[in-house]
């Protein structure tokens, strides 16, 4: 963890920040992650049932404390960038996120997984909850779905 006080302690403005940051990380990576590669439906698969699939890879993932797994699914960019510039980073990054939103949070998005609207075109995606603003940007690479930054 960054100490930004005098005293060796994150300040309040540290901890307004990261909260702030946890539905945009969380949101971002429940995009991001997969499962079941090679079968139909899963990470592989090109259309929308392959986003879908790694939506709820990435969230068994969250649940079940795996940030680093949940991180192996984003680009490395966005890796870096959750990690606040060191993609190594993440994983530990993703646990705080996850202390901050706690499992209510983490089951809320679950629940809407169902109400997903996807869009696929060639080899980028983007979802997001219906009755949500918020847009997850995904790519294909390598043979599956990775959570991904806007496209620039």
């Amino acid at each position: 963890m960054e100490v930004h006080s005098s005293h060796g302690y994150p300040t309040q403005e540290d901890h307004t920040t990261r909260r702030l940051a946890l539905p945009i990380i969380v949101t971002a990576s429940l995009f991001a992650t997969g499962c079941g590669a090679s079968a139909p439906g899963g990470r592989s698969d090109k259309s929308a049932k392959g986003v879908r699939a790694t939506v709820r890879a990435f969230y068994d993932d969250l649940k079940n404390g795996k940030t680093g797994d949940a991180c192996d699914l984003m680009t490395t960019v966005l890796r870096a960038k959750t990690g606040h510039g060191v993609a190594s980073d993440c994983g530990a990054q993703m646990l705080f996120y996850r202390s901050i939103g706690g499992e209510k949070s983490i089951a809320e998005y679950e629940t809407g997984l169902g109400r997903l609207s996807i869009t696929v075109s060639g080899d980028r995606a983007t979802a997001s909850m219906l009755g949500d603003s918020t847009v997850a940007n995904l790519v294909y690479s390598s043979g599956h779905w990775l959570l991904d930054l806007k496209p620039r």
